[in-house]
């Protein structure tokens, strides 16, 4: 996953080479469908699938930092964010 600027400056690969190296596709997963833009500053949710192990899961982005939060030989539905209990 990549930053690139929208005028002037370098692309920076979020996720620091990890989908290459382990051969993962990662996915933005948008939350909040009132979000007009993506913010780095806060925590960033994303979807991933295994191109060859066909493993899927989630993974986090905070702060730089990717975490696993489940990857396995599984399938996921999906995920649901209340918002309104949040709040």
């Amino acid at each position: 996953m990549w930053s690139v600027p929208l005028k002037v400056g370098k692309a920076i690969n979020l996720t620091k080479g990890e989908g290459d190296k382990n051969e993962i596709k990662f996915d933005y997963l948008k939350l909040d469908q009132e979000e007009k833009f993506i913010d780095l500053s806060k925590p960033l949710m994303m979807s991933a699938f295994g191109k060859w192990t066909k493993k899927a899961g989630y993974y986090s982005l905070n702060k730089g930092k990717l975490s696993q939060l489940i990857y396995d030989d599984k399938r996921f539905a999906g995920l649901l964010r209340l918002k309104k209990l949040i709040n």
